[in-house]
C-alpha cells in the first residue's frame, strides 16, 4: 500500500509520512512535499517519541500508536482521558481490555482565544469526545468513499 501523509495536530508546517499496515516512516516539512501530494484526513501527535494519530480508510477511522493499528469502526473500542494537574492519561480499550495507555502533559495555551477550547487543542480529548459524543459522524467522516 502507498504511503500517506498525515497532518500534525499542533503544527501546520509538519506532516508524518506513514505506511498503513507498517507504521510511521518519517516526519517531513510540508513545504518540502511535491505539489501533487495531498495530506490525508487525519491528525497525529508525538508523545515520548511515539507517534499516535488517526486517519481515514475505506474501512473507517484507523488509530495508530507506533506500529500498532486499531480500526475504530468497531464500536467495542472506547477511549477516556483522566486528568490531574500534572498529567493527563489517555486510555484506549477494546471490550474493556486496555490496549493503549499514554501519559502526557496538559495542553498549554488552552484559553488564548475565544475559538479554541481544551477539547479542540488536545488531540486525545478531541478523539475521546468524538468517539463518545458523535460516534456516527466521526466514523462517517473518517471513512473514505470508494472511487467509482
Amino acid at each position: 500500500m502507498a504511503n500517506i501523509f498525515i497532518r500534525n495536530h499542533d503544527l501546520y508546517a509538519v506532516v508524518l509520512e506513514y505506511q498503513p499496515g507498517v507504521g510511521p516512516v518519517k516526519v517531513q516539512e510540508r513545504i518540502n512535499l511535491p505539489p501533487d501530494v495531498k495530506t490525508e484526513k487525519g491528525f497525529y501527535v508525538e508523545v515520548d517519541s511515539v507517534f499516535t494519530g488517526v486517519f481515514a480508510s475505506k474501512d473507517g477511522p484507523v488509530l495508530f500508536y507506533g506500529n500498532e493499528e486499531y480500526f475504530l469502526a468497531d464500536k467495542r473500542f472506547a477511549t477516556e482521558v483522566k486528568k490531574t494537574t500534572e498529567e493527563y492519561i489517555f486510555t484506549l480499550k477494546h471490550n474493556d481490555r486496555t490496549r493503549v495507555i499514554i501519559k502526557y502533559p496538559p495542553v498549554k495555551y488552552k484559553d488564548y482565544d475565544n475559538w479554541s477550547d481544551e477539547t479542540t487543542l488536545d488531540f486525545f480529548l478531541w478523539l475521546t469526545d468524538s468517539l463518545t459524543n458523535d460516534q456516527e459522524a466521526f466514523r462517517k467522516y473518517f471513512t473514505q468513499q470508494s472511487r467509482a
